[in-house]
């Protein structure tokens, strides 16, 4: 389950709209597990486990960072970042 934003005001905005990404999506059981600002997320998908990565170092960096922990047939589902 992923639910995501990239914008909203404040954090209590952000997650807010995360949640209701999850609600449009048709999740249920859904909970905020992290936020930022200022920096860029990716999450890689793969047949065994899911990973994400947050860093303020650019959407390539963190991509490549996701996809080394995912493990081998990973891909990348997903990345952006949120800036102020």
């Amino acid at each position: 389950m992923l639910g995501r934003t990239f914008e909203g005001k404040s954090e209590r905005e952000a997650r807010k709209l995360a949640v209701e990404d999850c609600s449009i999506r048709g999740f249920r059981n859904y909970k905020v597990s992290r936020t930022f600002v200022n920096e860029c997320a990716a999450v890689a998908r793969g047949p065994v486990r899911n990973r994400y990565a947050i860093s303020a170092e650019g959407v390539r960096s963190v991509s490549r960072l996701a996809l080394k922990t995912c493990g081998s047939k990973c891909e990348i589902v997903f990345a952006g970042c949120a800036l102020r």
